[in-house]
């Protein structure tokens, strides 16, 4: 186990960023170290300023924290890039808060590839000479992957281990949800070393097989009418009529995602948008519940939506989901009678 230290991770009744990782120094050992290993090099980065104000001795603080890459570490990952021979060997950075911006739909566009303000842009300059990049990360409880123009680099933040646990943070208390809030289902990341020039991942949900890589929707069956909750999914909606809609929490960009009804292949926009799955299973009850509910448990919007308009509401419709790596995941879904497919 090769461990990279995050917000949660530092002593809540400490302040001060070094002060406040002693705990986890002590026990687990160093917040920053490179390895080698697979045939790739490795440097696991805290990235995480805690600040924790009003800590004392038996009293919590506020657990306020930044995401930043310290002069220290940058002076040090300097250091050990220079001992790093081949360039083009796969390079891995992990790190806890996301270095790159969020993916984005068809029609937006991304205004500043790297997210980190302080210390992003030195280590991308520190990382110029290498050619095969790829940043691990957490902290959002989702599942986006992203790139540099160049696409010399490529962040992969995983969807959360523990799902979306803030009903355990928010009374009254409840039992984390197995889906994350752009709708992946929690789990992690495969990856395969067994050819390192030709490295490959796939994304694994708890309690499913690495096929399963979509939902699938019925938007002629799906029907929220709660408009505190959402409009997107509103009853007889013209722009929702006879529309698929596939929620692809692997899709990056080189990947290809195509739809076809009855062999004839749809036209596919990718789209910003909110699970449905995730107001109908979380949302919705809770607010049911307690009569409000907190926006910390609301479906939040990921570009990793797709959507094709099909020629009538009887039809069954295929979709095909082509990674990087030329695997193929293909589900389709029988119209009408399935409001999605997989849970």
């Amino acid at each position: 186990v090769y461990h990279t230290m995050g917000n949660h991770d530092n002593d809540p009744f400490i302040a001060g960023d070094m002060a406040g990782s002693s705990t986890w120094h002590n026990i687990n050992g160093p917040s920053y170290y490179s390895f080698n290993r697979g045939g790739a090099h490795f440097i696991s980065v805290d990235n995480i300023v805690y600040v924790n104000d009003g800590a004392s001795n038996g009293k919590p603080g506020n657990r306020h924290s930044r995401t930043a890459i310290t002069d220290s570490q940058l002076e040090w990952i300097a250091r050990d890039l220079a001992t790093v021979k081949d360039k083009d060997a796969p390079l891995f950075i992990m790190m806890h808060g996301i270095f790159l911006s969020y993916p984005v739909a068809e029609e937006q566009k991304v205004k500043n590839i790297i997210r980190i303000k302080d210390g992003g842009a030195q280590l991308d300059s520190l990382l110029q000479d290498f050619t095969n990049v790829k940043v691990l990360s957490g902290h959002a409880h989702n599942n986006h992957f992203q790139h540099t123009p160049d696409g010399r680099i490529r962040e992969y933040n995983y969807a959360a281990t523990c799902g979306t646990w803030w009903p355990a943070k928010f009374p009254p208390y409840g039992p984390n949800t197995w889906m994350c809030l752009d709708g992946t289902p929690w789990g992690y990341g495969i990856w395969n070393f067994s050819q390192p020039a030709k490295l490959s991942h796939v994304y694994k949900g708890y309690n499913f097989p690495t096929s399963y890589q979509m939902r699938v929707y019925d938007l002629n069956h799906i029907t929220i009418s709660d408009t505190t909750l959402t409009k997107e999914y509103l009853p007889y909606q013209v722009k929702n009529q006879n529309v698929v809609l596939a929620n692809i929490w692997a899709y990056e960009p080189g990947c290809s995602v195509r739809m076809y009804e009855n062999g004839q292949e749809l036209k596919v926009q990718r789209i910003a948008a909110r699970d449905p799955l995730h107001f109908l299973l979380n949302a919705i009850p809770v607010k049911a519940e307690r009569g409000t509910i907190h926006k910390g448990l609301m479906p939040e919007k990921t570009a990793h939506m797709f959507r094709a308009t099909a020629s009538g509401a009887d039809t069954p419709v295929t979709v095909v989901f082509k990674d990087l790596y030329g695997n193929t995941f293909t589900t389709t879904i029988e119209r009408p009678g399935q409001p999605y497919i997989n849970r």
